[in-house]
């Protein structure tokens, strides 16, 4: 877990973390072969000395990322079953619990 770093949001941080690889790596990588997301969706910023998404490439992110988080999966939090949004949920749940001392034992999620 991150540890308290002033206004960082550690706990947010954990939680996202577990979810990242099967969320967000998952939907780029679907995107890019789909060619949902192409390199016509980005353009160059040379303040910020990178590449931001267009209006129509952030679009087709949370179209993405809406129909990833529907996609249901079991295994992944023991005797749990359900979309990724209620995973996403439902580890929220028990991080709160633990933190709050209602729950005594995290355990990580089980991609596999």
């Amino acid at each position: 877990m991150h540890a308290e770093d002033g206004d960082r949001p550690s706990l947010a941080l954990d939680l996202a973390e577990e979810f990242r690889p099967l969320v967000v790596d998952q939907l780029v990588l679907e995107a890019f072969r789909r060619r949902r997301l192409t390199a016509e969706h980005g353009r160059r910023d040379t303040e910020r000395d990178g590449v931001l998404l267009t209006r129509a490439g952030r679009q087709a992110v949370l179209d993405g990322y809406e129909r990833r988080m529907l996609q249901t999966t079991t295994g992944a939090l023991p005797d749990f079953a359900g979309s990724l949004r209620r995973h996403l949920y439902r580890q929220a749940q028990n991080i709160a619990g633990y933190v709050e001392g209602t729950v005594t034992e995290l355990s990580g999620l089980s991609w596999r």
